[in-house]
C-alpha cells in the first residue's frame, strides 16, 4: 500500500512539475526582420524534403533556401518575406513569413545553444 501511494506522489509531482520546467514563460515581444520583396527565383533544386533556389529580394540574395519553410509551401515573385520571433521569456517561436501569412519554422529555448544568438 505504501508503494502505491509513494507511486502516486511521484506521478503527481511530476504532472504538476513538468509543465512549469517548460512553460514558455511570459510573452515579451515579437521581433521581426524584413527580408524584402521577392524579385527573382531560380537554380532550384528537390530534394527528399525540400525544394531549395537562389532567392534575390530587393535587400538579401538568398542561396539555397528551402521555399518549402514558406506558407503554401512556395514562394513566388512580387511576395514580400520575413522573419518573425514570438519571444517569450524561456523560449522564442521562429517564423518564416510571406505577405501576410506565416509558417512555423523552429523554436529556441533558453537551454539550447541558439539562445544566444536571438535576433
Amino acid at each position: 500500500m505504501k508503494l502505491i501511494l509513494a507511486a502516486i506522489a511521484i506521478i503527481l509531482l511530476i504532472f504538476f512539475t513538468v509543465p512549469f520546467v517548460f512553460a514558455p514563460g511570459e510573452f515579451v515581444e515579437i521581433k521581426t526582420e524584413d527580408w524584402g520583396v521577392v524579385h527573382t527565383i531560380d537554380s532550384c533544386h528537390a530534394g527528399k524534403y525540400s525544394y531549395r533556389c537562389d532567392v534575390k529580394t530587393n535587400v538579401y540574395h538568398f542561396k539555397e533556401i528551402d521555399i518549402t519553410d514558406f506558407p503554401d509551401n512556395s514562394l513566388a515573385v512580387g511576395d514580400k518575406i520575413f522573419r518573425q520571433d514570438d519571444v517569450y521569456e524561456n523560449k522564442i517561436e521562429i517564423y518564416y513569413c510571406k505577405n501576410k501569412m506565416c509558417s512555423p519554422h523552429g523554436y529556441c529555448n533558453e537551454y539550447s545553444p541558439c539562445w544566444d544568438e536571438k535576433i
